[in-house]
């Protein structure tokens, strides 16, 4: 299993938690459970499909697991990309694509990491100002 079969693995687990809390967690007051859930399913979600290929392999056989789905391809194939008629250039256009969806990838879980860190960031600084006002409105009544 390549990177992107995981990563596209990954994200749909975390679609279906996602959903799961929705539908039978949101309104529910246990918050210590419910920050445990998310947690705990954001670390499940790309260790699931790790685990998922030695789990298939027993009810599979042999010729299942070469006809299995592959995401790559199945973009491949239908996007409308020429074809070359040479085998070898035909892969080489394939792992170029895979190349590229890759970068993509990791571009915007960069991207949103560096988003996720300025906010961080920013609301920090909020409660340190917040706390600062609040010690010197206790300081004027003392």
């Amino acid at each position: 299993m390549n990177f992107l079969q995981i990563y596209l693995y990954a994200n749909i687990y975390i679609l279906f938690f996602w959903v799961f809390y929705k539908i039978f967690l949101n309104r529910s007051t246990l918050f210590q459970g419910l920050r445990f859930f998310i947690i705990s399913s954001f670390f499940a979600s790309p260790l699931i499909p790790l685990l998922q290929p030695g789990i298939i392999s027993l009810f599979k056989s042999s010729q299942d697991t070469l006809n299995s789905f592959n995401p790559i391809n199945f973009i491949y194939n239908y996007s409308g990309i020429a074809r070359f008629s040479d085998g070898f250039a035909e892969t080489r256009q394939i792992a170029d694509w895979n190349k590229t969806i890759s970068i993509l990838i990791l571009a915007g879980s960069i991207i949103t990491a560096l988003y996720f860190l300025y906010n961080h960031i920013k609301i920090n600084i909020l409660i340190r100002i917040i706390s600062r006002m609040v010690d010197i409105q206790q300081n004027r009544i003392d």
